[in-house]
């Protein structure tokens, strides 16, 4: 079915109509429809002529070939770049087609990057074609959405270290389409490198970030912006994520997906999502740090701490440790305390150990504790809770009581988003979070580390707070 701007091109081509048409010197036809519109007739693109409707403000395009009558559009929000050559241009683009099917947790769709090369043997319409896409390079820049100069922060031996692989093969010529100049390139070489990359970098000599890596790098970059002196400068710059980790639990919890195409077309093309930040300050030794995914205790947390010897594994790490962990099956004593959430969930407030409005959730033994920034799905496992990135809010999964039998039967259930129903958890929202860990009297006598983003850290009592849309993403849902 031809869609609404093929609708108008039709009417507009074929229809009784008072545009103004005016000539060439050689009697071909130009038809300027009105202020916003023009038609370019008998252009040259994969060997076949083409008459071309563009909008001068938008920059979408619908052509039509003129010997068979088979149209086509590309809306402006599609288009990645404009290339001009000696003969015409070419304008990149992509297309997804609907109806995407979901591959476990995660959506698959197929995208496509195609080129519309648009050439003219009159000089006339040469010049017609140049000011096509001049016009469609100034309504993207016109946006001031789309990034030009950028820094590259690249960890090449995350997830299976295919990160530098598939930032040159996928990345690179996405970035090269959209006229994208890499301005600062830096690659990781040790953990917590890339919070010291971007926390000495000149700021000023790029407007994006682009991460190539997983949560870990992404959280290394989120913390260095925030714990810079001029932080509030700093995290108005958007950034980008090409996920090549183990889990890329935040890319797939926000767009849904796992494809290294998607990110860099999102991010050539300044798609945007804002996404809160959670604040963990160690209320002992003063120290702050920043999550963009998830602060857990319990189970999780000596997960996490026995996976970091294990990293040889890859991504087989975590079910390793799970399955160690699973085992052993133990429980740890805590004290949660939270300030439920508000009506205003987009405001920050200002939290302190001592604030009247902290009321005790959970002062027992319990399994697991986490505090969800995100949904918690992941390259292999769904959502665990019901979240959004910009909700102003701390989602929150309490396990009491387990059992070996019951981390099957969750796992299982999960799998099928019906785990919201077992009667052992339990699912509330927050504004703060305290976690108070009880050391040396947890049930098997086991010190049991806290998770934050995969930073293991000793237990100590944190305050959790969330800085509604503190980072800018570019991103979007698949």
């Amino acid at each position: 079915m031809a869609s609404a701007e093929s609708e108008i091109f039709r009417s507009n081509i074929d229809g009784n109509n008072n545009n103004n048409i005016h000539s060439n010197n050689n009697g071909e036809n130009f038809i300027e429809i009105d202020d916003e519109s023009a038609i370019i007739d008998d252009l040259i693109c994969d060997g076949k002529r083409i008459t071309v409707y563009y909008n001068t403000i938008t920059g979408n395009l619908t052509w039509k070939e003129i010997d068979d009558g088979t149209e086509g559009d590309i809306t402006f929000d599609k288009i990645i770049g404009v290339k001009f050559n000696m003969d015409g241009i070419t304008i990149n683009y992509y297309t997804i087609k609907d109806g995407g099917l979901s591959n476990g947790n995660l959506v698959s769709r197929d995208i496509e990057i195609n080129k519309l090369e648009l050439k003219s043997i009159d000089n006339d319409k040469q010049s017609q074609i140049i000011n096509m896409g001049n016009t469609i390079c100034e309504s993207i820049n016109r946006t001031g959405a789309r990034p030009k100069n950028i820094c590259v922060i690249l960890n090449p031996v995350g997830g299976k270290a295919l990160g530098k692989i598939q930032f040159q093969k996928i990345v690179v010529p996405i970035l090269e389409m959209a006229s994208v100049t890499i301005t600062e390139y830096h690659e990781t070489e040790k953990s917590l490198n890339g919070k010291d990359i971007i926390g000495d970098i000149d700021i000023r000599s790029f407007d994006s970030i682009l991460c190539v890596g997983g949560d870990g790098l992404f959280s290394e970059v989120v913390n260095g912006i925030l714990l810079r002196e001029d932080a509030d400068e700093a995290c108005k710059i958007p950034i980008g994520i090409i996920p090549t980790g183990s889990q890329n639990s935040l890319y797939v919890s926000v767009t849904g997906t796992n494809n290294a195409i998607w990110s860099a077309i999102c991010f050539v093309t300044g798609l945007r999502q804002p996404l809160d930040v959670l604040k963990v300050l160690d209320t002992e030794t003063g120290m702050i740090r920043y999550s963009i995914t998830m602060v857990s205790f319990g189970i999780l947390g000596d997960i996490t701490s026995d996976c970091q010897s294990k990293r040889w594994l890859g991504p087989l790490r975590y079910q390793f440790s799970a399955i160690k962990k699973w085992i052993s099956m133990r429980h740890y004593k805590v004290v949660v305390s939270i300030i439920p959430e508000t009506k205003d969930s987009t405001s920050a407030i200002d939290i302190s150990v001592d604030d009247p409005r902290w009321h005790v959730l959970h002062g027992d033994s319990l399994f697991m504790f986490c505090c969800f920034n995100v949904s918690g799905a992941n390259s292999q496992m769904p959502a665990q809770v019901v979240s959004l990135p910009d909700d102003g809010l701390i989602s929150l999964l309490i396990w009491k009581e387990s059992s070996r039998s019951r981390v099957l039967e969750y796992m299982w259930k999960m799998k099928n988003g019906k785990h919201y129903d077992l009667k052992y958890l339990v699912f509330t929202k927050a504004k703060a979070v305290k976690i108070e860990p009880i050391v040396g009297s947890n049930v098997n006598s086991t010190v049991c580390p806290i998770n934050i983003d995969g930073e293991v850290i000793q237990p100590s009592k944190i305050l959790v707070n969330i800085l509604p849309q503190k980072i800018t993403l570019l991103l979007g849902r698949f």
